[in-house]
């Protein structure tokens, strides 16, 4: 994301949980998945976190007409839908392939 740093101070990700999550975890034969499934599903899910993030801020600045922030918060949620879906994409691969 090319303009993130000009918006950091207007947007604050919620902290992440530092639980175990495991148990949200499971997959179909109801054990835990692999290491590499669970990072790839906290790489989707921080690019979700920053989907949200970046989204609130342009509804902040379009509720403020600040045309010139929204047109660039567009251009990086745009650039962060992208990232998503290829981590979505390798989630995908991962689970077809590995079977977790």
């Amino acid at each position: 994301m090319s303009h993130q740093n000009d918006v950091a101070e207007r947007i604050q990700l919620p902290p992440q949980s530092t639980q175990n999550n495991s148990e949200n975890l499971a997959g179909p034969t109801g054990g835990e998945t692999c290491l590499h499934q669970q990072q790839l599903i906290a790489s989707v899910r921080r690019h979700l976190s920053e989907i949200e993030a970046l989204s609130k801020g342009m509804s902040d600045a379009i509720g403020k007409r600040e045309d010139e922030i929204s047109a660039r918060l567009d251009s990086d949620i745009e650039n962060e839908l992208g990232l998503k879906e290829r981590a979505m994409g390798a989630w995908n691969q991962h689970r077809s392939e590995h079977g977790c």
